[in-house]
């Protein structure tokens, strides 16, 4: 019988992100360079915003793997501002390829 290693995914768990697919952000620049000068663009985000421990839990869900997820939290006010996702753009939730979605194409090209 064949043991499975687990592997234990350390994360700060609270850390949030508003991933986006490589394809569909370059086809948002070039859209951009298409047009005039406009000074400031404005913000472009992906559809979801999730923690980094939501992020390895689904990594781990959809590739079907023994590991588990630790939190971390830290202090200071740089994590703070990410935790409470100022890094992050919700009313701009731009294009439609998920963070999962991502992974599952992943998974099947493997």
């Amino acid at each position: 019988m064949r043991k499975l290693a687990i592997q234990l995914i350390i994360v700060q768990g609270k850390f949030k992100c508003q991933s986006v697919d490589g394809g569909e952000f370059a086809d948002h620049l070039i859209g951009l360079a298409d047009k005039e000068p406009q000074g400031r663009a404005e913000d472009f985000g992906g559809p979801d915003v999730m923690t980094l421990r939501e992020m390895a839990e689904l990594k781990i869900k959809l590739n079907n793997e023994p590991n588990k997820v630790l939190s971390l939290s830290l202090t200071g006010k740089l994590y703070k501002s990410f935790s409470d996702g100022k890094n992050t753009n919700p009313a701009r939730k731009m294009r439609k390829i998920t963070f999962g979605e991502y992974l599952s194409e992943k998974i099947k090209r493997q």
